[in-house]
């Protein structure tokens, strides 16, 4: 509640939430998406600076919503690339990021997944780096690490994941479930960067296909 109030008097995120509660009063998008801006979301800032420490041919956010996190790479260089199952979201994404490319699509169905994966396979890209943080659960990041590797990918031979884990003080307690566990960092070898936040820290881990 006190950072809450905080943000309030914080001009820049005024201003993001007027703009995304215009979007919402035409896309009708669910509404938490109105106040999650990276001002009230510390991870939000961290997973953007981890990201632009690796130098890959493309960002892919899966479950992207309005954008926040993939459209502040936009400098970058490299092409960019938002995946979320809302269309209603995405349509208020396309409107404040015209440089990244939007599928209204879910990963975890085998054509919707064909269909992205190997249009990022076809991109002339050799590295890439795909972000899943606030919605993806232990067992789906799971899944979805084991997807890329099971993909037949012809030209692209390096994957960076950053993913949420929660952080030591939230591990055991039942209300942060939803968040994955940090038994993840030890299974897959990543490494844990914290961002200043109770509940959640991020991880990245790197692939060699």
């Amino acid at each position: 509640m006190r950072r809450f109030f905080k943000n309030c008097v914080s001009f820049k995120y005024l201003s993001k939430v007027l703009i995304h509660l215009a979007l919402f009063s035409f896309f009708r998008f669910p509404k938490w998406h109105i106040f999650a801006t990276d001002q009230n979301r510390n991870y939000k800032k961290s997973v953007t600076n981890t990201a632009l420490e690796t130098k890959v041919d493309f960002y892919c956010e899966i479950g992207c919503g309005l954008a926040e996190i993939i459209g502040s790479l936009n400098k970058s260089g490299s092409q960019l690339f938002g995946v979320d199952t809302d269309i209603s979201v995405l349509k208020g994404a396309r409107l404040l990021n015209n440089s990244i490319e939007f599928f209204n699509l879910n990963v975890f169905l085998s054509n919707n997944r064909e269909k992205l994966f190997s249009m990022l396979d076809n991109s002339n890209a050799n590295s890439g780096m795909f972000i899943l943080v606030n919605w993806a659960n232990s067992s789906q990041i799971e899944e979805f690490i084991g997807l890329i590797k099971g993909f037949k990918w012809r030209d692209l031979n390096t994957v960076h994941l950053i993913f949420d884990v929660r952080t030591s003080n939230s591990e055991d307690q039942k209300e942060f479930a939803y968040i994955p566990s940090r038994q993840l960092i030890e299974k897959f070898g990543g490494t844990e960067i914290n961002t200043g936040d109770f509940e959640r820290n991020i991880c990245r881990v790197s692939f060699f296909l």
